[in-house]
């Protein structure tokens, strides 16, 4: 099974349905209050009622369970992204279709919080950035590349891992490469990334 394309910080129709187009699998929306770009409920319950293909994922901060819960069945996302330090014992409280951001390169610390979060949360996904060879190797040993979204600012670690097929995680999230210098997609990297990513995985 290829892996997922995740496009981040959707805030237009017009970039959601560019994204169902061309066979991005999950989009991101900002939902919690202090993240930037954030969305009302209604509007990202609108955006996706016109696409078909694409799930949704909510991003949300520190607020309360009670506060998101309400906020995703408003949006009536399909996942909930938290912070990998949200607290265990209250995202207990959340639905199970949770991300753990992890917010930085994995490194041995930031593995071992994973692995504690895999444990308590068996149906979790977790996204991060960058991770070394004994990192990479200690994800495949405890199967977790299959529950990780791979996040890149540049397409060429990307390529390298399809080309190298050393492994093939849940989901590769496209950093600022695909956005033009005020934040909005940029359609023609991303045309550019997709058909480099298509042809690859179809080899």
């Amino acid at each position: 099974m290829r892996p997922k394309l995740k496009l981040n910080n959707i805030t237009t129709l017009h970039d959601a349905r560019y994204c169902s187009a061309v066979g991005v699998d999950l989009l991101a929306f900002a939902l919690g209050q202090d993240i930037n770009n954030a969305l009302s409920t209604t509007r990202v319950a609108d955006i996706m009622e016109w696409l078909s293909g694409p799930e949704s994922i909510g991003e949300f901060t520190y607020e309360n369970p009670d506060e998101i819960r309400k906020l995703a069945e408003e949006a009536k996302v399909n996942f909930i992204s938290i912070p990998a330090d949200y607290p265990i014992r209250t995202a207990r409280e959340l639905p199970s279709n949770l991300v753990f951001r992890l917010g930085k390169d994995l490194d041995p610390d930031s593995l071992i919080l994973l692995g504690q979060l895999a444990e308590s949360f068996p149906g979790a996904l977790f996204e991060f950035s960058g991770a070394n060879g004994s990192v990479w190797k200690s994800l495949k040993s405890n199967d977790l590349i299959g529950r990780s979204l791979l996040y890149f600012t540049s397409p060429d670690p990307i390529y390298a891992i399809l080309i190298k097929g050393f492994c093939n995680p849940y989901a590769f999230s496209l950093g600022d490469f695909v956005e033009e210098p005020d934040g909005q997609l940029d359609y023609e990297t991303c045309d550019e990334f997709i058909e480099g990513f298509q042809a690859l995985v179809t080899v």
